[in-house]
């Protein structure tokens, strides 16, 4: 998936999570939720920081190169860099839904990739690749918003 493909699919998932965690479509267009759309988009580019080509990976080029040794779509495409992420999350005084907009943006952005023939490794180092049909991708989005939600 492209950098407009991450983009769009963060935005488009964190607008159905929001919708969903507040039960009515008008939590959609809130000043909230518009002001953490910037967190979820950065969620949903943040995997690609493997590659060093990729929008992130051109701006701290170093973290980049020493994370593309690990391949592309390796660690950074796992459930590894999730936890991890919350992790580092958990020690800032940070309101929880910037964590979620920040995970729905990382998690949007697997389940992109996941729908390309190429698929990802969900739980590298082992080799199994992981690829969805994207009929099935888009409902999964929204059963981990509602995962999120009795977060």
């Amino acid at each position: 998936m492209n950098f407009a493909g991450h983009v769009s699919l963060g935005c488009v998932s964190w607008l159905g999570y929001t919708a969903l965690i507040n039960d009515s479509f008008e939590a959609v267009v809130s000043a909230q939720t518009l002001v953490l759309m910037p967190v979820a988009i950065f969620g949903a580019l943040l995997p690609d920081i493997d590659h060093p080509n990729s929008t992130f990976g051109r701006r701290i080029r170093p973290v980049s190169t020493v994370l593309s040794w690990f391949s592309h779509r390796g660690i950074t495409h796992s459930i590894w860099a999730i936890a991890g992420s919350l992790y580092v999350l958990s020690a800032f005084d940070l309101s929880m839904l910037w964590i979620h907009a920040l995970t729905i943006g990382y998690v949007s952005h697997l389940l992109g990739d996941s729908i390309t023939p190429a698929g990802i490794k969900p739980f590298w180092p082992v080799p199994y690749r992981f690829y969805i049909n994207p009929y099935i991708a888009i409902p999964l989005v929204v059963v981990l918003a509602l995962i999120f939600q009795g977060a």
